[in-house]
């Protein structure tokens, strides 16, 4: 989740993840951890950001490493074993 960590080794596809591209039998699948990347060219005339996801289970949505939403899991430190 943090800006810095070095994310060159993981696969890239375009989503959906379910469906078209990606994973193939999503009943199968606990867990699965996403990075995407933006840009602004003069980051202080930033306002706001709107971010979108469907999601079945739970999503905890980080930028820059801070959490920024949280819907459907406990409060706390996520591991893989948090269910």
């Amino acid at each position: 989740m943090q800006p810095e960590f070095d994310d060159g080794a993981w696969w890239r596809a375009p989503g959906p993840f379910y469906g078209g591209y990606g994973f193939r039998q999503p009943n199968t699948i606990a867990l699965i951890c996403l990075r995407g990347k933006f840009g602004a060219e003069d980051p202080a005339k930033v306002k706001s950001l709107t971010f979108s996801a469907v999601y079945r289970g739970g999503i905890v949505v980080y930028l820059n490493g801070k959490e920024v939403k949280r819907a459907h899991l406990p409060e706390g430190k996520m591991d893989f074993g948090t269910l």
